[in-house]
């Protein structure tokens, strides 16, 4: 998840990755959190965890995780979907 603290608006997303979780660049694929980050800066926004799942069930957990956290766009949030739609 990445919350802007300057709103509260939140992007939930599923990431994988070989890399340290501090040391991998990744940082979200919503347009509206790319246009976000332009207007708040990078350092008004934290990344975190929410939960470690296996890759099988990823779809279900992303929009469980999108839903709870209030990420989709028609509640506030920075996700255009309600997840399952990436590769």
């Amino acid at each position: 998840m990445i919350k802007n603290i300057a709103n509260g608006k939140c992007y939930v997303g599923f990431h994988t990755t070989d890399k340290e979780y501090d040391k991998d660049p990744y940082f979200g694929s919503s347009v509206l959190l790319k246009m976000a980050l332009k207007k708040y800066g990078k350092e008004n926004f934290v990344m975190g965890v929410l939960e470690y799942i296996s890759p099988e069930n990823w779809k279900e957990k992303e929009r469980y995780w999108i839903e709870k956290m209030n990420a989709h766009v028609s509640q506030g949030g920075y996700n255009l979907t309600w997840g399952s739609t990436g590769a």
